[in-house]
């Protein structure tokens, strides 16, 4: 290692001088700039005492939030690349944890994911298009028998007495009200084909014309929340 006075240190601004020169303690090491200590007497001391050095940093993170929070903020913003590096290397080694907690959280929070997930599409229709064309054209027999299936649905839904008109109007409401608010528009049935409770029919009395957004955050209940 190269020699270095603590005064060429400081000159050039570096926080450790090496004189190869033992300390009281016979290390041959790295000194601190700012107090002169052997960098090897300091990881002893460190070993010996870890437990209540890490208590005392605790409890001083404790009794002091909101310093401990700027510091942090600010040494995130001053060493960007290495607190991306660090947490890189700390997710690459703890990958099979990572993944096992991820899916458990996924697994206790369906109703929460999905909800959020209706709310975001609903806010950001271009999106949705896009991820549904892009499973479309991955699982084009699934969206096949997806689409069978409500069409079944439908079939059973739709009463002898429907009247093929009056549903028509609907649909063309949803048209001119995307086109005049720029808003794209569904037409929902009030009483879902499939509810939970009760299922309703495919009548022009139990449709109505609905923001697109308000239509998924309903999902499958009779009534928007």
């Amino acid at each position: 290692m190269e020699i270095i006075t603590r005064k060429e240190a400081k000159e050039k601004g570096l926080t450790r001088y090496y004189t190869g020169k033992p300390c009281l303690n016979g290390h041959i090491s790295e000194r601190l700039l700012s107090s002169g200590q052997c960098l090897t007497c300091n990881k002893d001391r460190y070993e010996q005492n870890k437990e209540e050095i890490k208590q005392r940093v605790r409890n001083w993170s404790r009794d002091n939030k909101d310093r401990k929070r700027a510091t942090d903020k600010a040494y995130r913003e001053n060493n960007k690349q290495k607190v991306r590096k660090g947490w890189k290397d700390w997710a690459d080694r703890n990958r099979a944890s990572m993944n096992e907690a991820r899916k458990a959280w996924r697994e206790s929070n369906k109703e929460r994911l999905a909800l959020y997930w209706k709310n975001y599409h609903a806010e950001k229709p271009h999106i949705r298009r896009m991820s549904s064309l892009k499973y479309y054209y991955n699982n084009k027999d699934k969206v096949s028998a997806q689409n069978r299936l409500h069409q079944k649905q439908v079939k059973v839904a739709t009463p002898a007495w429907y009247n093929s008109f009056s549903v028509r109007v609907k649909y063309k409401e949803r048209d001119t009200m995307s086109k005049v608010t720029g808003i794209v528009h569904h037409v929902d049935h009030i009483i879902p084909l499939q509810g939970e409770n009760v299922c309703g029919l495919h009548v022009h009395n139990n449709l109505r014309v609905i923001p697109a957004r308000d239509n998924l955050r309903k999902s499958n209940k009779p009534e928007l929340r």
